[in-house]
């Protein structure tokens, strides 16, 4: 049952991060700004420590290089049960990155979805992704 919650844990990982990269440029160019920026504001987010956001920044980097090591191989499974093996392998994998920075699954995803109200959040976290892979 652990590993069941671990699984989800880390799908919902993949999923949050997914979307938070795919959501911000449309965010961005929203006409409806004024309201979000409201919503924004009355909002709290929570206040992270450098560590951790830079921690989240290497774990996403780690995810990221994760993903891309194994899309042919998942995109070409033969059938659903060598789907579900791989997807399997790759959140274990996800599941231990996250974990080597010293963070939890639950971490991890506190910081991602903080960064996608928090524009200042968001930014100091794609200024520290985008200085990883320099």
């Amino acid at each position: 049952m652990q590993n069941t919650i671990s699984k989800n844990h880390v799908i919902i990982a993949c999923a949050l991060a997914l979307i938070f990269f795919l959501c911000a440029p449309a965010a961005a160019q929203s006409q409806d700004t004024g309201q979000q920026q409201q919503q924004m504001q009355h909002q709290e987010t929570p206040d992270f420590s450098d560590a951790r956001i830079q921690k989240t920044a290497e774990a996403y980097t780690e995810i990221t290089k994760i993903r891309e090591q194994y899309q042919d191989e998942f995109s070409q499974a033969k059938d659903s049960e060598q789907a579900q093996e791989l997807q399997t392998r790759i959140n274990k994998k996800i599941t231990d990155a996250i974990e080597q920075n010293d963070m939890s699954v639950e971490d991890y995803n506190e910081v991602i979805t903080a960064a996608q109200t928090d524009e200042d959040l968001r930014a100091e976290l794609l200024d520290r992704i985008r200085e990883m892979r320099k």
